[in-house]
């Protein structure tokens, strides 16, 4: 036998009570549910990559951005990446593509990769050693990362 719920709404001056009440229950299962992750747990062992390119003593990168294949990068999926930069003091640049042989641009002036935003790229740490990333969606993708380290004119930090 199949139940119903239902709401009485009473006016009350200019509003209504129950409507509150409903449409508390419904933002706060439309924003639950959206904030949740439906791809599996996220407690996967992070990958260490240790096959990154120091191209000099300030960048250091995951893979070749043009022409070398970037790293497969799942759902959940967690890398740590070694850089050698010695310091925390780095921005990252990250990319995302849908194939592992990424095309930065055509002849069209097309391009199948993206910069890595939000649940895309978590930052789980960033210390003057190795940088740890998350995949916190449920897309698959493949993964370039950048870093470029900030030093003083004297070449310190």
């Amino acid at each position: 036998m199949a139940s119903t719920a239902s709401v009485t709404l009473r006016k009350e001056g200019n509003a209504y009570q129950g409507l509150g009440l409903v449409s508390a229950c419904l933002f706060s299962f439309c924003f639950a549910s959206a904030c949740q992750t439906s791809c599996g747990p996220s407690n996967q062992t992070p990958i260490t990559y240790a096959d990154g390119i120091n191209r000099d003593r300030d960048t250091y990168e995951s893979t070749a951005y043009a022409g070398g294949e970037w790293l497969h990068y799942p759902s959940q999926r967690r890398f740590v990446f070694p850089h050698n930069l010695r310091t925390s003091n780095y921005d990252i640049k990250a990319y995302v593509a849908f194939n592992a042989y990424a095309v930065p641009s055509d002849d069209a002036g097309s391009s199948d990769i993206v910069v890595a935003a939000g649940d895309i790229l978590v930052i789980e740490k960033q210390t003057e050693k190795d940088l740890g990333v998350r995949n916190d969606t449920c897309s698959d993708e493949y993964l370039y990362i950048r870093l470029t380290a900030h030093r003083t004119v004297d070449g310190g930090f």
